[in-house]
């Protein structure tokens, strides 16, 4: 924490939280993740009225190449391992993912998945 770089912890608190409010519990970097946690909560409500904004107009159409890339995101895996199972390039992965982030107005993995989990 002596760097102060929050955001990465942010956007992933998803799936960190429960270690975190562990650590802060047993008083190591009791300040810092405090301020993660904090951070979490507004971007949290953030990123929920984001969906709620686009849940609630006519859904973007991905196409089927884009519908295929952002679940295997979803899924976790990298865009390497995307390109290596749909037989084309990392750079053409990047390219569908950024069409993806775009039509849904999302700028992150983190959110993408929030995102495709609020449709199921």
């Amino acid at each position: 924490m002596p760097d102060e770089v929050y955001m990465p912890f942010v956007e992933n608190c998803d799936f960190i939280s429960a270690l975190l409010e562990q650590l802060r519990t047993d008083y190591i970097y009791h300040m810092g993740i405090g301020r993660i946690l904090e951070l979490y909560e507004v971007y949290r409500q953030a990123a929920t009225k984001i969906l709620e904004a686009y849940s609630s107009e006519d859904k973007p159409k991905l196409t089927q190449r884009e519908k295929e890339v952002a679940e295997l995101v979803v899924e976790g895996l990298t865009n390497k391992e995307i390109g290596e199972s749909l037989f084309v390039s990392q750079n053409t992965i990047k390219t569908q993912l950024k069409s993806v982030f775009e039509k849904l107005g999302v700028n992150s993995r983190s959110l993408l998945r929030q995102y495709f989990n609020e449709e199921s």
